[in-house]
Formats: C-alpha cells, structure tokens, sequence
C-alpha cells in the first residue's frame, strides 16, 4: 500500500483565518450537564400568563429538592468561569467543541458513503479477534492513502486518533489542521443575562452574564413514536439562546488546500439553507443559524508557488498576526470568498 500523506509532513507553509458572525435563527440549546431554579404560577394561570416566573442560578439543588418548594428543575445553558484580576466571573457561552463537532458531523455526511462511515468507529473492548482487528486497519490506511476519498478529506482537516494495535510502526494518529474559536460580543457578557418565558421577563438576579434566552418546554417524547410519553414525569424545560442573538466564529487553518475551500463553501450553503444546525433538538428545528459577515486572511510562504497569484487579489499587503512568521510569510485580507475560490491552493501541497 502506498504510503499515506501525513498532513504536516512538508512543514507548515500557510495560514488561513476566517471570522464568521453568525446570527441565531432558531433558539440553539447547548447544555452543561448542570440545573437552574424555575417555578411560575403556571398552575394557576395558562402558560403562565399573569404570572411572575423566577430563575435561580445561586442554591439551585436546594430549591429544587425543598419539601415546600414550588421551584422545579431547568436544564441551563452552558457556561464558564473567567479570571479577571482578583474576581472569578461567570458566563455563558457557546463552546467551540460543539460547534466543530456539528461541522465535523456534517462533512462526514457529505462526503463519505454510507456503507464506509463506520471504517474508523472502534470496535467493541470485548472483541479480540485480530483478523478481525488487522481487517479494520487495512481498511482504514486504504480510505486514507487515496487523497480523492472522503475520509481523507475530513481527517486531513480534522485530523486522526485511530490506533488499534500499539505495535503499528506507522499510527493513523496526527493533529488537526482546523483550530476554532468562538465569542459572543462584548457588550453581551457585561450583564446579566435576559430571560423571558411565553414572552414575559423572569426575574433571575444572580444568573451568569450572557446574551438573551428563552426558557423552552416540551413534554417526554416516546423513542419511538415520537409523541408524547403517557408516564415519566411532567415538561422538560431548558434554557435556549434567543433568536436574533450572535455569536463569532474564528477559524485558524493551516497548509490551506483546494478541498478545504470546498469544505467552507459546503458549511456556507448549508448553515444559510438550514441543513447544518447547531447544539441539540435539532430534530425538532432548534439550532439554525445564518451567516451575517465573514473575513479571510490568507498568509504563505515567500517561496509559495501561490504568492504572486495571492498578491493580484489581496487589497493590500499586511504582516501577520503572529510575529514570529513576519518577514517570512506574505499576505492579507481577501476582498470575498470568491476572491479565496480563484486562488489554487493546491499548488502549494503537491508532494
């Protein structure tokens, strides 16, 4: 079998950074395992009209567990604590895990055949048989040694952790070329939080700081029919960030190739049409989002064989962010996603 091409084999040779502003369409929901206080006097009112609803973040188990309490339980969004000087400060946020997880899952989808999509899912602990095991990874190495498969495409990206057998001299283990980050805007995360349900505020002082949410409820779905459970408990409810809310996207990729721009073309369409959502309940409509702005910067090698063709296109020439590479690496920002499609990337990773 040839030998398999190794992302970083030749060295790092260019950088790519990308900046999407996305906006919520639909609520997103993205839980941390954790549980908030809610009551409403929804009993007493239809869908709590009229009534005061409440969010407690702070003592939330023992409200919840009170023997006199009409505080129930809600699944809260996720967050996490931020060290400013001598304060710990807590906010809400979208994790980066989720977000490439989604695009990860959706260039799968896209690009892979549906009898080959379990060729790199790990086989039971108990299974033993290394006919069985050796099978698994030759079909592996082969999906990767052809550069034209879908796999080779999507782990190229995203990298590789598929080692069955501690003996291989060569494992299909190596980093990732996609590093991704995301930021809800500043002047979202210097307050409290806003939260409303069935169009009412909540009273709910001590929640993180953060964007808009909507309190969402539904009851149990059976498994099966996906209808509504006859036992197992009341409405389920959760926080979801509000429609209208945005958040930033900054993607950092490196040795840049055509098949990538294919990729972010794909994640383009898809996100505006609706068929790559975010977070979860997406079976049921949550999680769609639009693309509002977008920049590239696009730095190579001197040497590049793409740096007179990247100078046409560029405005101007800017050093890049990292300082380390200043003098080395020519670039800038592109005036459009066209403007990246025009360049052939691939030029750059022939070996």
């Amino acid at each position: 079998m040839k030998n398999i091409y190794k992302p970083f084999q030749n060295g790092v040779t260019g950088v790519l950074n990308i900046d999407w502003s996305l906006r919520v369409e639909e609520p997103l929901v993205i839980r941390n395992g954790s549980k908030a206080a809610f009551r409403t006097d929804a009993q007493k009112v239809s869908k709590g009209r009229g009534s005061s609803p409440q969010m407690r973040w702070q003592n939330a188990r023992s409200l919840i567990s009170g023997s006199q309490s009409d505080f129930s339980e809600i699944a809260d969004f996720n967050y996490h604590f931020r060290i400013d000087g001598e304060q710990v400060l807590c906010e809400y946020s979208i994790p980066a895990s989720s977000i490439r997880g989604a695009m990860r899952n959706q260039a799968i989808r896209r690009n892979v055949e549906i009898e080959k999509r379990s060729v790199f899912s790990l086989p039971n602990k108990e299974n033993t048989d290394l006919a069985e095991i050796e099978a698994r990874i030759n079909a592996a190495r082969a999906e990767l040694a052809d550069r034209r498969s879908g796999w080779s495409k999507v782990l190229s990206l995203f990298g590789a952790a598929f080692e069955l057998d501690e003996s291989q001299q060569n494992p299909l283990t190596w980093a990732g070329r996609l590093s991704l980050q995301t930021s809800l805007p500043p002047d979202r995360t210097s307050r409290h939080s806003h939260v409303s349900f069935w169009g009412q505020n909540v009273n709910a002082p001590d929640n993180p700081a953060g964007p808009a949410f909507n309190v969402g409820q539904r009851s149990p779905l059976d498994c099966i029919t996906q209808s509504a459970k006859t036992s197992g408990g009341g409405l389920h409810a959760w926080l979801e960030l509000a429609k209208g809310e945005t958040f930033n996207l900054n993607m950092r990729l490196l040795n840049p190739c055509n098949q990538d721009i294919q990729l972010l073309s794909m994640w383009r369409a898809e996100i505006d049409s609706g068929f790559l959502s975010f977070g979860g309940l997406q079976s049921v409509g949550k999680g769609e989002a639009s693309l509002q702005g977008e920049t590239y910067k696009l730095h190579l090698s001197k040497t590049s064989p793409v740096a007179d063709e990247l100078l046409k296109v560029i405005s101007n020439e800017q050093e890049s962010d990292d300082a380390l590479f200043n003098g080395i690496w020519l670039g800038g920002e592109l005036p459009s996603f066209q403007a990246l499609q025009s360049l052939n990337l691939d030029a750059e990773n022939q070996n």
